[in-house]
């Protein structure tokens, strides 16, 4: 959900809908070099250990409370990352956030 106390929904919807086509644009014309960063980069996110028992906490209770019980979740993310190409996440994004979406 997007809101703003100042701007109206015409606004709002305008500025999504230039942003998503800049985003269109910018993962179509991606460049080996410039995928491979953005990999790097969410793979040190990923990849990050919990900074303290809160966040660790966290991470065990979401598990139970969506019922899902994924324990082995930040593993199986890195080896995803690892396999993922560049034509199939440009395929992904153009089918999820593509024109006709």
């Amino acid at each position: 959900m997007i809101q703003s106390p100042q701007k109206g929904c015409s606004y709002l919807i305008n500025s999504l809908n230039t942003h998503l086509g800049n985003m269109r644009e910018r993962v179509a014309s991606m460049t080996d070099e410039q995928f491979s960063t953005v990999v790097n980069a969410v793979m040190t996110d990923v990849s990050a250990k919990n900074k303290n028992m809160d966040e660790e906490n966290g991470s065990w209770w979401s598990e139970l409370i969506s019922h899902d019980y994924d324990f082995d979740r930040q593993t199986k993310k890195i080896e995803t990352l690892k396999l993922i190409t560049k034509p199939e996440f440009q395929s992904y994004f153009a089918a999820f956030f593509g024109q006709d979406s």
